[in-house]
């Protein structure tokens, strides 16, 4: 009777072990599963932001392009390089400015010297600036994708060749 007793009591520790290994191994796929999809997400947050901010330029930019219309100003505002946008055509004096600064990219709308504190949050991106050359608008900003920082530069060609009003 004992021979028995000793071999269910070694089966019985014998499945718990199992049964342990099995709850270790479920909790680490979860965790795993779980990093992942947080990954996943994140890569495909930044990779939206940056179609987004891609997009609402260029809508920007093809809006507004007149002659002498549209501009890459450094020391714009606050110290900062930004696309300079001229609404001479139907609000005189009125400009937007787009810039990057601290993560976000901002949209500044005014008459008046422009300001971080007047402008308008649009959207987080990653090292977004900004070149003119050769009657082109370069923007250019970078996103995470799987653990790699990706530049991306969205070239757009102004219909006026950014000539200036003289």
């Amino acid at each position: 009777m004992k021979r028995l007793n000793v071999n269910t009591s070694i089966e019985s520790f014998l499945v718990m072990i199992l049964m342990t290994v099995f709850a270790i191994s479920v909790s680490f796929i979860i965790m795993q599963g779980k990093s992942t999809f947080e990954r996943v997400t994140e890569n495909k947050i930044q990779d939206e932001n940056a179609r987004i901010a891609l997009s609402y330029v260029n809508k920007r930019i093809k809006q507004n392009d007149e002659s002498g219309g549209i501009s890459v100003v450094e020391d714009a505002v606050e110290g900062l390089t930004a696309l300079k946008i001229s609404h001479e055509s139907y609000e005189e004096g009125l400009f937007t400015y787009i810039f990057y600064h601290e993560g976000i990219m901002y949209e500044c709308y005014t008459d008046i010297d422009p300001t971080i504190r007047l402008s308008t949050e649009i959207i987080s991106v990653s090292n977004l600036s900004f070149e003119e050359n050769n009657g082109q608008i370069i923007m250019k900003l970078d996103y995470e994708y799987q653990g790699d920082m990706i530049p991306i530069e969205q070239k757009t060609t102004l219909r006026s060749k950014g000539d200036h009003h003289d």
